[in-house]
């Protein structure tokens, strides 16, 4: 429950306990010889109902958080179970269609063997590697696991009789094979699928193998992470960790999970196809997780098959159950409060008002007197029920905001509950219904009702109790009904201005300078190519005027392919589809390679460039790819945007430099600045500046641009938890900073 809940219920209990010191009142007035023992009798029993109130309502929360708890746990373990089922079926179609692949090489291996044209072997295995999406390499082996024929030419020849893959096919039954994962020569880890060549005579031939792409698996694997805490990982039945995504900061792959007690050895030692723990994951040193491991291959032998593993953090699936379970102590301890507080208040003027009844009486009648000035001056409608009778008294305001006749307001059943929309009846009576018995303080809704002549309006109603029987039954409820029709038209009606006229401005500045963008360089290839037609076969053509215009024309179809490349970019930010591939990426190599590109650019336009080389452990966590963008792009801007004969420097600073003046000390990381000197930017334009399309002033300059760079770049280094900020100062120049949080 929100803070603006828990004080709406606040208000409503104050209501409520000034409406029973009401009655309280009323009935002192008329039986002001009430004896001081029976009165404490009576505060006795309210405090017993206060408490056991408090009570029910804790143990209400209590159940309710329990179910919540159970039903949270439920709801993702089912997710992490279903998961683990479609990427199970997943591999198992391309392990089985690796498989096939592997069969038919060993069906054509007797008309290939006596011709032994190894190299056409190869090509038939090279095709069949590019067929199957989920291979790296396709091998064939002799008996003394030499490579005599593979998809790759460069292994053809490599002793390979030492991998395991080679002796279990060579050791094992026909069939299929599952090696234990091995490191490949690239530092991945990798498993094969093999079937051992066998003779008619019985004897061993040699071994056919395919290695599983390892991208293939991460990718596949990566698929079923729908949270950030969470990862999948494949391991052989070994116990070897094949991978794991995304992979921790230090690598666990070829990692033996079968330990005494491990979530995997209890697993595979289970005999079952799924199992679901919790609990600390020793491989990775996380605690308080949730996995589940579902085997695969399970017709295969127990040394041939893979475990499938997917896990979620229970720290963070529980914490908004955690927030809940606060919200309703905190409601519960300020009910407790503001009702004994009430309670204490009421019996105290329950004693003061038996002292003097009738000033009790004289007030009583006052207040009512104010209380229908009131109701009459706010234009609301007064209804009284009687409830054992089942009558209901309406006020003349009451049936005139209904369009009722008067007559039908004297004496009524309870029409207002049968004027109801089918919509809102259910969700009106059941709270009407916990008002009555005393689950609630007081009645409100907001609801529609049908009026006289058949239309519905919308209404504001509420109720107190202001009479109970003595087992607490409700036998009188007084309450107020307001016509809010028009109130709510017209916030329905606001809503759709507000919304319409952004659309259209969205769109209009859209259209207007994506069209302005595309029209200048369509204008130069149109421009350019009329002309040479209009040349061709003309004598005495200028070769090298035409040269340059075709050069004008490539120029123009380049910027337009640019732009077009930054729009889907931009697009693909926009809706959270732009793929990031994080990981540790050194900043010395990174920052040496952006600068060599640019250099011959500030040659060209008589620049300076400048840049320290960080220290080789200066490592941030960002994708390699749009952080060599970003600073291409930062480059690129601080050599066109320049002044002649000026300079641009690249500078970097740790996490202490950036503590002193942003006071972010709570995550390191480092930061890059790009500063040119050129004639700098005003607070008006750092406004706009990453506003797409939005060039300052330079949209018809000779300066080329799209003026998408900006906002792709702060976008690319937002998602890879960085920050992109610029300070300027108009004839001082620009420095651009890059902050990216460290490994």
């Amino acid at each position: 429950m929100n803070a603006l809940g828990t004080v709406e219920v606040s208000g409503v209990v104050a209501n409520a306990i000034a409406a029973e010191a009401l009655v309280r009142g009323e009935a002192l007035a008329e039986s002001a010889d009430e004896s001081v023992a029976a009165q404490r009798r009576r505060h006795l029993r309210q405090w017993l109902a206060l408490a056991v109130g408090l009570l029910v309502v804790a143990l209400l929360v209590g159940l309710h958080l329990r179910t919540q708890l159970d039903a949270l746990r439920q709801e993702q373990e089912d997710r992490l179970r279903q998961q683990a089922s479609l990427l199970a079926q997943q591999f198992t179609r391309q392990i089985a269609a690796v498989d096939a692949g592997l069969l038919t090489v060993l069906n054509d291996l007797s008309a290939w063997a006596p011709k032994q044209d190894w190299a056409a072997v190869s090509l038939r295995l090279k095709a069949l590697d590019s067929a199957v999406i989920a291979t790296r390499t396709i091998l064939l082996l002799d008996a003394q696991g030499r490579v005599i024929a593979s998809s790759r030419p460069e292994l053809t020849g490599v002793d390979a009789s030492a991998r395991s893959f080679f002796q279990a096919a060579r050791t094992a039954a026909p069939g299929l094979q599952v090696s234990p994962p091995y490191r490949t020569q690239l530092g991945v880890w990798a498993f094969n699928v093999s079937r051992p060549v066998i003779t008619a005579d019985g004897r061993f031939w040699g071994v056919v193998t395919a290695t599983l792409d390892p991208e293939w698996i991460a990718v596949s694997l990566g698929t079923t992470n729908y949270a950030s805490d969470m990862w999948a990982a494949l391991a052989h039945s070994s116990g070897h960790l094949v991978q794991i995504v995304p992979a921790p900061p230090k690598s666990v792959g070829g990692v033996d999970l079968a330990k005494p007690g491990a979530m995997f050895t209890r697993h595979r030692d289970s005999g079952t196809a799924e199992s679901v723990f919790t609990g600390s994951i020793a491989s990775t040193g996380q605690a308080h997780r949730i996995i589940v491991q579902r085997t695969l291959l399970a017709d295969l032998p127990p040394d041939s098959r893979l475990v499938l593993a997917l896990s979620r953090d229970l720290d963070a699936v529980l914490a908004a159950w955690w927030q809940q379970a606060w919200a309703g102590a905190a409601f519960i301890a300020l009910l407790a409060g503001f009702g004994s507080f009430g309670l204490a208040r009421v019996q105290r003027g329950e004693r003061q008002a038996a002292a003097a009844a009738v000033a009790a009486r004289q007030a009583l009648q006052a207040q009512e007197r104010r209380w229908a000035l009131a109701l009459a001056s706010m234009d609301l409608g007064v209804w009284d029920a009687d409830l054992p009778k089942g009558r209901e008294y309406h006020s003349a305001s009451f049936c005139r905001l209904l369009g009722l006749p008067d007559a039908e307001g004297a004496e009524a059943a309870l029409a207002w509950q049968d004027r109801l929309h089918p919509d809102d009846a259910p969700g009106v009576r059941q709270r009407l219904e916990a008002h009555l018995v005393g689950r609630s303080p007081a009645f409100e809704a907001r609801c529609r009702l049908r009026a006289g002549d058949g239309s519905w309006r919308w209404m504001r109603i509420g109720g107190l109790v202001v009479e109970r029987a003595d087992g607490g039954d409700a036998k009188r409820i007084v309450g107020t009904l307001h016509d809010e029709t028009d109130r709510v038209q017209a916030e329905a009606l606001r809503r759709e201005r507000d919304r319409a006229e952004a659309a259209s401005q969205a769109k209009s500045v859209f259209m207007s300078n994506m069209s302005h963008e595309m029209r200048t360089p369509l204008n130069a290839v149109l421009g350019f190519a009329q002309l040479l037609r209009w040349r061709i076969g003309q004598p005495g053509a200028d070769l090298a005027e035409q040269r340059r215009q075709i050069e004008l024309i490539e120029q123009g179809g380049r910027h337009l392919l640019a732009l077009v490349e930054d729009v889907l970019d931009l697009s693909r930010v926009e809706r959270g589809q732009l793929d990031m591939s994080l990981q540790p990426v050194a900043l010395a190599p990174l920052l040496s390679q952006a600068v060599a590109l640019v250099e011959p650019l500030a040659r060209q336009e008589g620049l300076q460039i400048s840049l320290k080389p960080p220290p080789e452990e200066a490592t941030v966590r960002a994708d390699p790819l749009r952080l060599s963008q970003v600073l291409n792009n930062l480059l690129a801007n601080a050599i066109k945007y320049n002044r002649p004969a000026g300079s641009v420097m690249v500078h970097w600073r740790r996490d202490e430099a950036i503590a002193a003046d942003t006071g972010e000390t709570a995550r390191g990381g480092w930061r890059i600045e790009v500063q040119d000197t050129g004639r700098g930017l005003s607070a008006e334009q750092q406004a706009h500046l990453f506003e797409p399309f939005n060039r300052l002033g330079h949209e018809n300059s000779a300066i080329a641009g799209t003026g998408l760079g900006l906002v792709l770049s702060r976008r690319f280094v937002e998602q890879m938890g960085g920050r992109l900020t610029v300070s300027s100062e108009v004839g001082a120049g620009s420095t651009f900073s890059v902050w990216l949080p460290s490994v």
